[in-house]
């Protein structure tokens, strides 16, 4: 998943705009939240014996733990088969839902101007997780802060040094509707807005990155010689620090391609 550095586009360092970045919601209100496991096919089938369940569990351990291992090394880790095809065929029930029923509007820099879609050209909204209509994208917001706390990053951030992480935005769901659709090099969070960690999630079924393309770049600061090329691919969650450690780019795009954006923030 990395290779040697490839030419870089210019670097476009926006931060979202604030009423998208700055409102979150505390990790504490949603982690108190019933939950079941990202594996609940398989955890919450009562056929299953309790060692197959505590097989399941350990294996989801084991993933996150070289997640882990892989953030502190290159700045990103990925879980492929995070929920599950059944689950994952639901949130993408919601998010198409949702396109095509025109919730979906121009991604935006803070500042708009006329080269604004020169930069990111993808379509976006914002789930705060309590919507009806999405209780599958609610879903994987709980899971999600249920895997950090299993990865040792809330509560006790023990493999985040000195940040706290205290709160969560609203998930960004997006779209890239094909035809060369990108977004350039930039950074999530230039400016210290408290994003330390950037989660996304994919829901694309069959892709094939070379004749979809649509393939996140990241290029870590600490490992100038070396590129990670991240497919997205049905199932699988990406991490990766969300400050100038990881400037990052998604090529451009022959097809829709869906993802679910969560920032953990702290402060």
């Amino acid at each position: 998943m990395v290779h040697e550095t490839v030419r870089s586009e210019e670097r476009c360092e926006k931060k979202f705009k604030s009423e998208n970045s700055v409102k979150s919601i505390s990790i504490e209100q949603s982690v108190n939240s019933k939950y079941s496991s990202n594996l609940d096919q398989n955890a919450n089938n009562k056929s299953k014996s309790d060692d197959n369940h505590s097989d399941v569990i350990n294996k989801f351990k084991a993933k996150c733990s070289q997640m882990m291992l892989d953030l502190s090394k290159y700045g990103v880790g990925t879980i492929d088969h995070f929920l599950g095809d059944e689950r994952c065929s639901s949130i993408l029930l919601e998010v198409k839902f949702a396109y095509e029923n025109g919730f979906f509007t121009d991604g935006q820099l803070v500042r708009n101007s006329a080269s604004s879609s020169l930069i990111r050209s993808d379509k976006v909204m914002h789930v705060k997780g309590d919507e009806k209509w999405a209780k599958n994208i609610s879903h994987l917001m709980t899971v999600l802060e249920k895997t950090l706390i299993t990865c040792g990053v809330i509560p006790s951030n023990e493999q985040l040094g000195d940040y706290r992480i205290t709160r969560r935005t609203k998930a960004m769901v997006s779209c890239y509707p094909g035809n060369g659709t990108h977004y350039k090099r930039h950074i999530d969070n230039p400016n210290n807005d408290g994003r330390r960690l950037t989660c996304i999630y994919y829901l694309n079924k069959d892709w094939d990155g070379e004749t979809m393309g649509g393939t996140l770049r990241i290029f870590p600061a600490a490992h100038k010689n070396l590129v990670a090329n991240i497919e997205p691919i049905f199932d699988r969650l990406v991490l990766f620090w969300s400050d100038r450690r990881n400037p990052h780019e998604v090529l451009p795009a022959y097809k829709d391609r869906f993802a679910i954006t969560v920032w953990y923030c702290d402060g």
